[in-house]
């Protein structure tokens, strides 16, 4: 969650977050790879109502929001905190959020939101609040992240 928020407002998003492209380096620390999709911006005061829209497909199904899956102009850096709660999501539960082997119930799925179930009941609310707000509808609530990013 930090790397986003760090790259983020000096312009960097990378479009293409998923578990297969985090790498550990030998102190454990997490590292971001393939940048093919990265774009660069010049960071400003407000940066995230400056980020450009954009209407490039890019990224994997299980990992991008519904706007982009729908051909919608989108903030990508706002997508780039819908990959993480994906990612998070995955890594606290063992399980993928939502099921991409078939587009239309991908995006049913989508817009139902993650499912708590009894079997999360080790999770705590702070993290379920953490991963509802990264895993919102509403792109606008995912700049909320900022200010939670620690319960994650």
């Amino acid at each position: 969650v930090y790397i986003i928020l760090e790259l983020a407002p000096g312009g960097e998003v990378s479009q293409d977050l998923k578990l297969e492209n985090l790498l550990l380096d030998r102190n454990n620390n997490i590292k971001i790879s393939d940048f093919g999709f990265c774009k660069m911006g010049v960071p400003e005061p407000g940066w995230m109502a400056s980020v450009p829209l954009s209407e490039t497909f890019c990224g994997s199904y299980a990992y991008v929001p519904p706007e982009v899956l729908q051909g919608s102009p989108y903030n990508p850096f706002l997508s780039d905190i819908w990959s993480m709660g994906v990612i998070l999501f995955t890594m606290v539960t063992g399980k993928l959020p939502f099921d991409d082997s078939n587009l239309r119930r991908l995006l049913r799925q989508m817009i139902k939101g993650p499912i708590f179930t009894s079997r999360h009941r080790g999770i705590s609310l702070a993290c379920k609040v953490g991963l509802s707000l990264s895993l919102s509808l509403s792109p606008s609530l995912h700049h909320h992240i900022k200010r939670h990013h620690h319960t994650l």
